[in-house]
């Protein structure tokens, strides 16, 4: 019977008797053998193993993935992400003091999500747009028009679709890593996604 540890961090330990990690009979994470043994070589370094399931005891070959540092570090930040929305959308105490906007860009129609302290209606500019290159079309367009049209005027005066009040930490890293299922719906709630089948 293989000899088996949990680490301080909560990862499965087992001693590499084939010494694949280089020292032999070492204690080594069993995610990161299991998948060495599975790929036939040592791992590249950097390279990082994720437990699919979260289950860090969970080390079927099945349920690992290997992953650069960066990807790794995306996906729990994700999932972390997603368990704050989760509790906020089971508890409306959860809400920050932040003001925050959803708006939809002028130029692409893109939904996107900006402090109130940094928006246009702050800042005196004529709008919030998603990123740089739709700011500059949107420019080039009024250059080009020799003004602002009235669809422009149109599509800058209905950008702001909500304000609402959220915990400005947890909404940076929702802007970083948005996630598919939620949204804040139009009258600023984070709410699950219903998709039609």
């Amino acid at each position: 019977m293989i000899e088996k540890h949990v680490d301080a961090s909560g990862y499965t330990t087992v001693k590499d008797i084939d010494g694949i990690f280089g020292k032999k009979d070492a204690w080594v994470p069993e995610h990161r053998l299991e998948m060495s043994k599975f790929i036939g070589v040592p791992l590249p370094s950097g390279a990082h193993v994720h437990h699919i399931n979260g289950n860090k005891s969970d080390n079927r070959i099945e349920n690992l993935a290997i992953v650069s540092a960066r990807g790794h570090n995306n996906i729990h930040k994700t999932i972390q992400t997603k368990v704050i929305i989760e509790k906020e959308c089971a508890n409306p105490d959860f809400i920050g003091k932040e003001k925050w906007l959803k708006i939809r860009c002028p130029q692409c129609g893109r939904i996107f999500y900006r402090p109130l302290s940094q928006s246009s209606l702050k800042r005196e500019k004529l709008a919030d747009f998603c990123d740089g290159v739709c700011c500059a079309k949107f420019n080039e367009a009024i250059i080009n028009n020799n003004g602002i049209t009235v669809e422009m005027r149109n599509a800058i005066d209905s950008s702001v679709i909500c304000h609402f009040q959220a915990n400005g930490r947890f909404m940076r890293n929702f802007c970083k890593h948005p996630l598919r299922d939620y949204e804040v719906n139009d009258q600023g709630l984070f709410v699950q996604v219903q998709y039609s089948q």
